[in-house]
């Protein structure tokens, strides 16, 4: 049998890497910037999106201070939300936003869910029992649950049980899988994910817990779809698939 030469075998599979990448592309989306909790809508959100024949947005889901850090360093960005306030003035004041463009785009709830994976049923009380949670320092879950936890002058008898995660899907985690008793978490992470949780207690947002998640133009941004996608995470459209995952759609920010 005929063999092709090395070289030849060479030449054409630097030929057909040639034509590949000068294959014409489909061009990006806006950058999203977007907490974790916050994963599932933002997907669907980006196929609802691209079924209306936009390009489709490029997810960057982590941890709000991850994605804070992140901005500040330089990474780029279009559409930015946070799932607290703080760190969303955090940005502000390094003039890495938009400020007009800011907007409230929904709220959530803070619930302590129970594993029933536990080998031992504890009560939150008890001195053995562990807990998990965003580390209150930086991440907005562990910081909502500090704030419970003062309010109801819990705190410093919890202090040392509590296992601290870098964002709220960790501490998700860890109670699915057992390895904690309890955890704080949002309401939206209960819809993928009841099953091998249990709920204790639950706080809506309010007055004195604003669990709201902040959204903003990044000052960086140069993508022309960044503010017709950012109107669109307001509209009723984006409100639907966001009620279905948990989140409450705030109805002052609704567009038409």
């Amino acid at each position: 049998m005929t063999r092709f030469p090395i070289l030849a075998i060479a030449l054409l599979c630097a030929w057909l890497s040639a034509l590949t990448s000068c294959a014409p592309s489909r061009p990006s989306g806006p950058v999203i910037f977007a907490p974790a909790s916050m994963q599932e809508a933002m997907v669907a959100i980006a196929n609802a999106w691209e079924a209306e024949g936009n390009a489709r947005p490029v997810l960057n889901i982590a941890g709000t201070p991850a994605l804070a850090r992140q901005l500040a360093e330089g990474a780029p960005a279009d559409v930015v939300i946070t799932a607290d306030a703080q760190w969303m003035d955090w940005l502000a004041a390094r003039d890495l936003l938009r400020d007009e463009t800011r907007v409230d785009v929904v709220s959530n709830s803070l619930v302590l869910v129970a594993s029933v994976a536990r080998t031992v049923q504890v009560t939150f009380d008890d001195p053995a029992a562990r807990i998990a949670m965003g580390d209150p320092e930086s991440v907005p879950a562990g910081r909502y649950a500090q704030r419970v936890l003062i309010q109801s002058g819990d705190w410093d008898e919890v202090v040392p049980r509590i296992v601290p995660t870098e964002n709220v899907r960790a501490a998700l985690a860890l109670a699915e899988r057992g390895e904690v008793d309890f955890a704080f978490v949002y309401g939206s992470d209960l819809r993928e994910r009841q099953s091998s949780l249990e709920i204790v207690s639950q706080w809506p947002a309010s007055q004195d817990l604003p669990i709201d998640y902040p959204m903003a133009l990044a000052s960086g941004s140069s993508h022309p779809e960044a503010e017709q996608l950012s109107q669109y995470l307001q509209s009723r459209e984006a409100g639907a698939i966001f009620r279905a995952h948990g989140f409450t759609h705030l109805p002052q920010q609704v567009a038409p």
